[in-house]
């Protein structure tokens, strides 16, 4: 799924960027390395996953920074699945657990 994501280019332009294009392998060596890799900093990536166990997107943290109280996240979900609550549900998720769970204030 990530490997059709990143030969989209449309679904890249409302990512971060356009990144150029990468092997099936490697992409696959990816997704194992972030699926059993430890988060560092308070940075996770989570797949977001539909009722029927397809992939509906994915939201990912990044720029963590405990002392000052602040996180950024990403999110982005299939066409398909748009506007049926999945961002707006793992946004809610993960302002939950950042500020109620890790004590994140802003």
């Amino acid at each position: 799924m990530f490997f059709e994501w990143n030969r989209d280019v449309e679904m890249c332009r409302h990512l971060d960027s356009v990144w150029p294009p990468v092997s099936l392998e490697r992409q696959r060596r990816w997704a194992e390395k972030t699926a059993t890799e430890d988060p560092t900093n308070d940075g996770y990536f989570w797949v977001i996953e539909a009722p029927d166990g397809q992939v509906a997107g994915s939201i990912g943290l990044h720029d963590c920074d405990r002392r000052s109280g602040t996180f950024k996240y990403g999110v982005a979900v299939r066409s398909e699945y748009q506007r049926r609550g999945y961002a707006s549900e793992a946004i809610v998720m993960v302002l939950r657990y950042f500020f109620g769970e890790l004590r994140y204030r802003k």
